[in-house]
């Protein structure tokens, strides 16, 4: 069953297929406590909420990737370095 966009709650599959992610990688984001659910009977379903957290998450990491992976700037580059003090020539 595919979940619409404004379903209120997920499938373990609905979330998968949402995000280009395993079940594994899923069920692993759950039981990490990274992912929260709620559980129908025995049948586990992801709420809207706990995506967007999710979401937030994933955002915030990514940034702080390109952040830290990203090339310094021709400015940066070209400035100059000044010996620490106290170093012998």
């Amino acid at each position: 069953m595919a979940a619409s966009t404004d379903s209120i709650v997920f499938t373990i599959d609905d979330f998968r297929e949402r995000h280009g992610v395993s079940r594994s990688y899923v069920y692993g984001l759950i039981n990490s406590g990274e992912l929260e659910v709620i559980h129908y009977g025995r049948r586990p379903r992801i709420t809207a909420a706990a995506e967007k957290q999710f979401m937030r998450r994933m955002a915030v990491a990514e940034a702080q990737r390109s952040h830290r992976d990203r090339k310094p700037t021709p400015a940066q580059s070209t400035q100059k370095r000044t010996a620490p003090t106290g170093a012998r020539s």
